[in-house]
C-alpha cells in the first residue's frame, strides 16, 4: 500500500523522484494500454460477435446487464470444457 505524506504529496516509500503526478500518469497510461488492447481484440472479432460484445459493454455501463446470471453460465461452460 502506498501512503502519501500530507505536506508534499509524495509517497512515503523511500524512493526519490516519484510524486503523485507521476503515479497518476503511470496509472492513466496503464489504463489506456488495457483499453487499447481490449479494443484491438474487439476489432479482430467477426462482425456479429463484435456487435454482441459492444452491446454487452453498453448494457454493463447502463446497469441493465444481469452480470451474475451470465457470469454463472459462462463459468459453467468453461468448467465443463476443462473437465473434458
Amino acid at each position: 500500500m502506498l501512503v502519501f505524506a500530507k505536506e508534499n504529496k509524495r509517497p512515503c516509500n523511500g524512493k526519490r523522484g516519484t510524486d503523485s503526478l507521476t503515479l497518476v500518469t503511470h496509472t492513466k497510461n496503464a489504463q489506456l494500454q488495457v483499453a487499447t488492447s481490449v479494443y484491438s481484440e474487439i476489432a479482430s472479432l467477426p462482425e456479429a460477435r463484435k456487435q454482441r460484445v459492444l452491446n454487452i459493454r453498453q448494457r454493463l455501463k447502463e446497469g441493465t446487464y444481469d452480470l451474475d446470471k451470465y457470469l454463472d453460465a459462462s463459468l459453467s461452460k468453461v468448467l465443463n470444457e476443462l473437465r473434458k
